[in-house]
């Protein structure tokens, strides 16, 4: 509940990757994207806002519980929203935007890691909800027929990557 600058600073990466894909596709499941993850970085800001006007970590032990079910609610939701993302891209063959999304995976992972490792199950569940299926995306998107020379290759490459470090990650979480 202290890292609100990195949380505003994601979603406003975020939104900027989302708005370049937009300009250039005019897609409106990218701007319903771009809408949403707006609206939860103000809510997530909010949030952080409000737990401090409730007193911090000097309040009950019942109500901290409630902040942290509501602080992963909105990590969770986030992660959700650069799955989203990351999926909505693959249906094309655009590896400049690809590299953009799949950038955004790699720092919401880092952010993730380095604000929750001390509640590991935000932790685990944020990393799960971002890359699991990003990295599933990236196979088939890797296995589809394309003509361009190791485009496969380089997609199950992302894919393991991402598998990869997700691994690492929940190794630093648990140290």
């Amino acid at each position: 509940f202290t890292m609100k600058l990195p949380i505003i600073g994601f979603g406003f990466l975020y939104a900027f990757v989302a708005s370049l894909i937009l300009m250039r596709w005019k897609d409106p499941v990218v701007l319903a994207l771009l809408i949403a993850s707006v609206a939860v970085t103000g809510f997530r800001s909010l949030m952080l806002d409000r737990y401090q006007m409730a007193g911090g970590a000097n309040q009950s032990h019942d109500d901290l519980r409630g902040w942290e079910r509501r602080y992963a609610h909105f990590a969770f939701l986030f992660a959700f929203l650069v799955t989203a993302l990351n999926l909505r891209v693959l249906i094309t063959h655009q590896p400049l935007i690809h590299t953009g999304t799949i950038s955004l995976v790699f720092i919401f992972g880092a952010g993730v890691v380095s604000r929750t490792s001390c509640r590991p199950a935000i932790c685990v569940g944020s990393l799960l909800i971002a890359v699991v299926p990003t990295a599933l995306g990236m196979l088939v998107h890797g296995a589809i027929a394309n003509e361009q020379p190791l485009h496969g290759a380089f997609f199950i490459l992302f894919a393991l990557l991402l598998l990869a470090v997700r691994a690492m990650s929940l190794g630093s979480v648990g140290h």
